[in-house]
Order: structure tokens, then C-alpha cells, then sequence
């Protein structure tokens, strides 16, 4: 006996309405469905009518009014017309189950079987051979339905071993039927206990349904399915069974996350542009006045003594590196939300890598950090965004830096080099910081993701960095050792040397 029911809505209410009401109406309780819905636009479908008289709360002329409802969890399309059965794909909620007409036609017959058995069971055995003969052609028709279905499918025993395994199945998770045929449902999923308590509440309640589990594919690929079970009762051919429909979500939630990471950018873009505002206007007025400062300073050079202009000289370049490269900080931001990628030039990396330790070179001074340099034999010379380049770099070495204080070790060391590759070349910046464990380096380019402290870290700067790797037509990669070191290596293609 179920303790609870499935709120169910009905599209479509003709005959078949008619008919699946009725037998609703009659076995409530075994069927474990309520419902609390029905939508045909011609109010005299003798399923409207019924669905009146038998007080069903929303009788309507249009199905859209059901994805508006929460407490509806399953759709019963019944009109058998494609084009109506792929708009209610394209715009189900994902809370809410789907049985289309074919797939509804297999769940009817299916129980319509058990009726008919018990049926068979009280007439005499003169008649019984006839009625297998026909039991026999409509699991033939059944099978065939199920076979063909786009969904997965399958049955199981009440301890969950595969009994059947539709096409479907095969071609979303890519076992073949024959090896998984006789073995345990469970070892599909990602979670087998999460499994196993679905499978029990199913076979308790007659009825079990979860919208997010994951299978895994016979490749070790990822599959999320809507997934719901369903228990037969005991057949006068068999025991009990339990039949699984799953719907394959994982483009869907894909899609999702895909409109949630845009709706952050979007974010970001609004972000960024106030901040390019309020920032690179006070350092162009920094810019302007450590010009002038300069220009009295060689006015005023004979003047002053030798040691005194030399510092001040120093620090009006440093001064001007740093809102230089505040300014383009600012440009690479607005960059990243815009997508956009500025023009490219041979750049050598010798160079480029020496500008960009220079740039930090206080605060590499500061935490005591020895430098070691391994660059190849030759000038390594790739066409490339030199800009973009160095700001992967200095995010690369400052996080370099960050991994090493963190540690609190007084040898702190960070070594960069470069090695060609096959039509490419290769930087690699690698720190002897914290390292990083290896269940979170799938998550490090992930957006707002950040293992440092509150305050330190957006969790932008390597999405920032992959995002113009992958614009400039590159890479990145990322290796390391928890306690010992990390290293992340960038490949840039088309190398050039110079005649």
C-alpha cells in the first residue's frame, strides 16, 4: 500500500484520458498517482469532461499552466503528436518528469498485463493457452516500444539485478546489454548506496523518483539522469519487478551552468568597467605628475648629488611601471568580459619573462625568494600577445609567491624556464610552495574559485589566465605535489626564430 502519491498531469484528453483516469480512479492507491491536471483546448474531449465531474482542480486548455506548478512532478503526453511532444521537452521544468505517448502506452500495457494475468488465473485452463498466445504478442509489442525508446530503460528484480537493458541504455551509457545483463543495477551508478536506498524506497512505496544521479558510462564518462522507479506486482509468470526510467540531463544541466557562468560574467563586465573608471582616471593623474616630477629631476640634476638622483630616478621608473601595469591590469579585465584579443607581434620570451620578475622584483625581494632561471640554449621567439603573455605571468609568479609564504619556509625558491616543443614553445613557472591537492586542481580555473585566505583572493586570476591562454590560441597545465611543489607550464603555438 503507498503512503504517498505522484502528483501527475495529463496533456492531451481524448480517449486515452479518458481511459487512464478511469483506471487511476480505480486503483489509486496500488498506482500510487494523484491527479491533479488536465489540458486538451477542446472542452469536450470526454477526458475534460470526466476530469470536471470527477472535481480534478486544473482542467485547462493550455499545458504550460503545469510548469508553473511545483507540486506537479510527472507529465503524461497522450496526444501522440510530435510536434507537441517536442515543445513539452523543449520547455519541461526540471523538477518535472515526462512519459510520452509511447512510452506511457508501454507503462499502461504494462499494468494492463498484470490485470490480465490475475484475470487469467480465474478462468479455466481451457481458456488459458489462448490468452498466453495473446499476453505473448502484446510483451512482444512492449519490448518493442521499450527497445526503441530514446530514454534509458531497464528492468531489475526486487534485489536489483538487470533483467532487461533497452537500446537506449546502450547508447547513453555504452555498456553492452549482454554484459550487464544478470549483474547488479547498482554498479551503474556513481553512488551505489544512493542506488540501493532509491531502489528500497521504490520497492516500499511502490514508487521512488530522484531528478539528479549520476551514472557512469562503460568510458568512465560522467551521466546525469532524471530517474524514477516503478514496482509491478507480482506476476502469475514471476516475481515482482521494478522498472527504471531515466532521462539523460547531462546537456541540460550543462546548459544551466553554462547560463548561470554568463550571468556572472555579465556581472563582471558592469564590474569591471566602474573599476576601469575610478581607476585608471587617479592613475593617469599619478602618470601625468610623475612625468613632471621627472622632467624637474633632469632640470635639477646638477644640483643635486649623484646617490640622491640615481633613487630618485629609480623610483620615478618604478613609480611609472606600477601604474602601467595597474592601467593594464584594468584593460585585461574589461578584455576578459569582452572577449576580445589585442594584435600579436614576435615577442621574445627572454625578455618578456626578465620585465615581468622586474615588475615584482620588491615583493620577490621582500619574502626572500631565490629566482632560478632555466631558459633553452637560443632565443625562443612566438608570435603572440606580448601583454597578455605578461599577465599570465606575473598572476602565475605573485600566486607562486603567495604558495611560499603560506608555507612559511625561510628557502622559498620559484624557477622559470622555457624548452621548445613540437610547433610550439613552453614556459613553466614552479614554486617548492604548499602545493595543491589533487581533488582541487579541477577546480582551480573554475570561476570565483579560491583557496586563499578572506581578502587575498577573488578567485578570478586563473580563470583570467586560462581564459586568454585558450584566446591566444594556447594552453596551460598544472602539476603538483601537496607540501612540496607546484608547477604550471604554458604552451604558445606558431614559434618563430629569427633568420
Amino acid at each position: 500500500m503507498n503512503k504517498t502519491r505522484t502528483a501527475v498531469a495529463i496533456i492531451g484528453g481524448g480517449r486515452g484520458c479518458f481511459e487512464l483516469l478511469t483506471m487511476i480512479q480505480t486503483d489509486r492507491e496500488r498506482l500510487g498517482l494523484e491527479v491533479v491536471g488536465v489540458a486538451d483546448p477542446d472542452s469536450s474531449a470526454p477526458g475534460i469532461i470526466l476530469a470536471k465531474q470527477l472535481g480534478i482542480p486544473l482542467v485547462v486548455d493550455d499545458y504550460h499552466e503545469f510548469f508553473v506548478r511545483s507540486d506537479i512532478k510527472l507529465v503524461i503526453e497522450l496526444t501522440g503528436i510530435q510536434k507537441v511532444r517536442d515543445e513539452v521537452l523543449a520547455n519541461l521544468p526540471p523538477h518535472i518528469h515526462i512519459i510520452d505517448y509511447y512510452s506511457s502506452r508501454f507503462l499502461w500495457d504494462l499494468f494492463a498485463l498484470a490485470a490480465e494475468r490475475e484475470e487469467i488465473e480465474r478462468r479455466s485452463q481451457q481458456q488459458l493457452s489462448l490468452k498466453d498466445a495473446q499476453l505473448d504478442d502484446t510483451e512482444r509489442t512492449l519490448r518493442g516500444i521499450l527497445e526503441n525508446s530514446r530514454d534509458i530503460i531497464f528492468m531489475t528484480d526486487l534485489s536489483g539485478i538487470l533483467l532487461t537493458f533497452n537500446r537506449g541504455a546502450e547508447q547513453a551509457l555504452g555498456y553492452r546489454r549482454e554484459a550487464v545483463i544478470g549483474t547488479a543495477a547498482r554498479q551503474l551508478a556513481a553512488d551505489p548506496e544512493a542506488f540501493d536506498a532509491l531502489l528500497a524506497s521504490a520497492i516500499r512505496d511502490g514508487n521512488a523518483t530522484e531528478y539528479e544521479t549520476e551514472f557512469i558510462g562503460e568510458a568512465g564518462e560522467q551521466v546525469m539522469v532524471n530517474i524514477g522507479l516503478t514496482t509491478t506486482h507480482k506476476q502469475a509468470r514471476g516475481s515482482a519487478k521494478v522498472v527504471a526510467i531515466c532521462r539523460d540531463i547531462t546537456n541540460r544541466l550543462k546548459l544551466r551552468q553554462e547560463v548561470s557562468d554568463a550571468r556572472q560574467l555579465a556581472a563582471i563586465g558592469k564590474m569591471a568597467a566602474g573599476v576601469a573608471h575610478e581607476i585608471n582616471n587617479p592613475l593617469a593623474v599619478i602618470d601625468t605628475i610623475s612625468g613632471l616630477v621627472a622632467d624637474t629631476l633632469e632640470e635639477e640634476k646638477d644640483a643635486l648629488p649623484a646617490a640622491t638622483y640615481d633613487t630618485l630616478a629609480e623610483a620615478i621608473q618604478r613609480l611609472r611601471l606600477q601604474v602601467k601595469r595597474g592601467t593594464s591590469i584594468t584593460h585585461s579585465l574589461l578584455g576578459f568580459v569582452r572577449q576580445t584579443v589585442s594584435g600579436s607581434q614576435v615577442v621574445n620570451l627572454e625578455r618578456l619573462i626578465e620585465e615581468s620578475l622586474d615588475l615584482l622584483m620588491p615583493e620577490i625581494s621582500a619574502a626572500g625568494v631565490e629566482i632560478r632561471r632555466n631558459y633553452t640554449a637560443g632565443p625562443l621567439q612566438p608570435r603572440t600577445d606580448a601583454n597578455l603573455v605578461q599577465q599570465v605571468l606575473v598572476n602565475l609568479i605573485k600566486n607562486a609567491l603567495d604558495a611560499i609564504e603560506e608555507k612559511k619556509t625561510s628557502h622559498g625558491a620559484l624557477e622559470i624556464g622555457t624548452a621548445p616543443a613540437e610547433g610550439a614553445v613552453e614556459i613553466y613557472v614552479e614554486d617548492n610552495g604548499t602545493g595543491i591537492p589533487e581533488e582541487a586542481r579541477a577546480e582551480i580555473f573554475e570561476l570565483f574559485h579560491t583557496s586563499k585566505p578572506a581578502g587575498k583572493g577573488t578567485g578570478l586570476g586563473l580563470t583570467i589566465v586560462q581564459d586568454i591562454m585558450v584566446r591566444i590560441d594556447g594552453s596551460i597545465r598544472c602539476e603538483s605535489e601537496v607540501g612540496q611543489w607546484t608547477r604550471f607550464t604554458l604552451t604558445l603555438p606558431a614559434v618563430a626564430r629569427p633568420d
